[in-house]
């Protein structure tokens, strides 16, 4: 694989709007930097970091904490631009286990589409359960 290769999920098809909900695809238009047509898998790998439906990435930072997003569908443009639809997630940081909690309110759902070379950090991470709750390290 190239370093700076792209390459979008085996589960690949094309992104056709009535296919998705309209907050998924009014986050995709919101984005305004693709290029149709898109392709749209669970996936997609950029400079060999692979991205996967489920995972959280760290879209912004406000009030020098890192805000989450959990990754919905995984996008490739005509040229090659990979991004990422996430549900941004509200998170404490709770200082005692040196982690991060996620609240799962979905109530107040907010769906973007960000590319993944804007992404805060290029690392993705997997939430696991500590006493009970949904976290990140």
């Amino acid at each position: 694989m190239d370093v700076g290769s792209v390459e979008i999920g085996c589960d690949t098809c094309d992104f056709d709007d009535k296919l998705f909900s309209p907050v998924i695809v009014s986050a995709v238009k919101n984005c305004g930097k693709l290029c149709y047509p898109l392709s749209c898998s669970s996936s997609l790998t950029v400079k060999g970091t692979k991205y996967s439906k489920g995972a959280f990435v760290v879209i912004n930072c406000a009030d020098s904490q890192p805000v989450f997003g959990k990754i919905l569908l995984c996008l490739l443009d005509r040229n090659s631009i990979g991004a990422l639809v996430v549900e941004e997630c509200k998170c404490e940081r709770n200082g005692y286990l040196g982690l991060f909690v996620i609240n799962s309110d979905h109530e107040t759902q907010r769906l973007k589409c960000v590319l993944s070379d804007e992404l805060y950090d290029y690392y993705p991470l997997h939430a696991y359960n500590i006493i009970g709750l949904p976290t990140l390290h």
